[in-house]
């Protein structure tokens, strides 16, 4: 439990992962992180877990599913991804940092939340730009590896998981994880 292990192509100090899960410490519409944010990823980084993967973050408001959650869905939200992300360091150098990445589709919060009877082509080629932008945008930051969670919608869009699937291939060496792969042959 505590010797040194190798996940991917990366190594963690010791095999104890903390799992994202929301900790509701966002504001409601916008997903800034509170100060109890910063406090509790803090002290889970001082309890020298190896591996954290931070709770979901989303992005696009219009994938934003459950109330005070992380968003990642503009430039401005790095700077509070970079805070945290400092704050875990400082208290824990040999951490190990995951972002999970989420749309949730259909059952997103947003009035213009993804409809799946209606959704086009070009509405989910906006979600998998919103991925690539956003992983575009974190190789900047001071994170080990990404995460994708595609909501269950995608499964139904084969086309789609494939773009997603691309967009992982072309960077794999820097994500931990990509779920669900629900390609249909």
């Amino acid at each position: 439990m505590f010797t040194k292990y190798k996940i991917a192509n990366f190594e963690v100090e010791n095999r104890s992962v903390r799992s994202a899960t929301a900790t509701g410490t966002c504001t409601l519409q916008t997903g800034i992180p509170e100060q109890k944010f910063y406090e509790f990823y803090e002290s889970l980084a001082r309890g020298h877990v190896g591996l954290l993967i931070q709770e979901n973050a989303f992005v696009a408001i219009r994938g934003q599913h459950g109330s005070r959650r992380l968003g990642i869905h503009t430039d401005e939200m790095i700077q509070y991804h970079r805070k945290a992300n400092e704050i875990m360091r400082a208290a824990n150098d040999k951490i190990r940092i995951c972002c999970q990445l989420t749309h949730a589709g259909p059952n997103g919060n947003a009035n213009n939340k993804l409809q799946i009877n209606e959704a086009t082509a070009a509405d989910f080629e906006e979600v998998v730009q919103q991925f690539k932008i956003t992983v575009d945008t974190l190789e900047e930051q001071n994170i080990d590896k990404y995460e994708i969670q595609l909501s269950m919608f995608m499964r139904q869009f084969p086309t789609q998981q494939i773009f997603c699937r691309a967009i992982f291939l072309e960077r794999q060496n820097q994500f931990l994880q990509f779920q669900p792969l629900y390609l249909k042959k």
